[in-house]
């Protein structure tokens, strides 16, 4: 039992890490909807109609000013884009929020000492609820953007490497580092 939990945590701490790492590349001629534009002046921009022209230069309309404006890629520190929004993660916290809730009203019933023993059906009210908790969770969900990160493409640098290594002589008689610069 212990194993299987220790291999289900596991598993979802990695199925959890790979799922935050997926980014978005940049396709030349594909327009996207909406943006967020980080420069590296600090400024933000929101931008519609998002499309990479080369390798190096995107085109936008402003939201602001509703100019079509181009910047260059390297003058970008990070880019976002609208995916859709958090409809079915805040239903399925609204739907788990109310069915824990209603675990505890019937707990809490069933629990009370004065309580007369009569049969009571419960499930069409604790349904009504937690559908109920879903299409809250669904419309809150609705009404927050989805952003993902935007891989950008970034300057080509030289090849060159430095490499610190440690060395440690037969018998631990002496010890040294070993630079290795690679161009």
């Amino acid at each position: 039992m212990k194993m299987k939990f220790i291999f289900s945590a596991l598993l979802l701490i990695v199925f959890t890490v790979s799922y935050s790492q997926k980014r978005i590349t940049l396709e030349p001629d594909k327009s996207y909807s909406l943006a967020k534009i980080y420069k590296k002046s600090n400024q933000i921009l929101k931008g519609r109609n998002l499309t990479l022209i080369n390798d190096s230069t995107v085109s936008y309309k402003n939201s602001k000013t509703l100019k079509d404006e181009i910047i260059g890629v390297y003058d970008l520190r990070s880019l976002k884009i609208k995916t859709g929004t958090k409809a079915l993660p805040y239903a399925l916290y609204g739907g788990g929020l109310m069915a824990l809730s209603c675990l505890y009203a019937y707990l809490d019933i069933e629990s009370d000492p004065y309580y007369d023993g009569v049969e009571t059906n419960y499930a069409p009210l604790f349904t009504g609820l937690i559908a109920g908790g879903v299409a809250i969770g669904a419309l809150v969900g609705m009404a927050s953007p989805k952003w993902t990160n935007v891989a950008l493409p970034r300057r080509k640098s030289a090849n060159s490497s430095l490499r610190f290594t440690p060395v440690i002589g037969s018998q631990y008689d002496y010890y040294a580092v070993n630079l290795k610069f690679k161009f």
